[in-house]
């Protein structure tokens, strides 16, 4: 079953994304204070609109606390499809395969 898109207000609030981001850079050295990862493997899906390169920063903290974060590699996400499942459940198998 295929989603609908947001809402045309929904996707306007997307433009928050350049707000948040200086948000995390001025937030950056709070990081220091979170919980450490242990290592395991993390998936991060963008939102609506937004591809890995919007999630590189939140990968890159996940990184630096520990945690072994990765992109979905699936380009824009212009919706979640039958074959958008079908591809992040190979990507997930492919992840846990290869990282336990």
């Amino acid at each position: 079953m295929d989603a609908a898109p947001p809402s045309p207000f929904l996707l306007l609030l997307e433009g928050r994304a350049f707000a948040e981001y200086g948000a995390l850079l001025l937030a950056r050295p709070l990081l220091r204070f979170l919980p450490r990862g242990d290592g395991h493997s993390v998936l991060v899906l963008p939102g609506y609109g937004g591809s890995d390169l919007s999630t590189q920063p939140l990968r890159r903290a996940l990184t630096s606390l520990g945690y072994d974060a990765h992109g979905w590699e699936q380009g824009r996400n212009l919706g979640i499809s039958r074959s958008l499942r079908a591809a992040l459940d190979r990507r997930i198998e492919t992840l846990h395969r290869e990282r336990g």
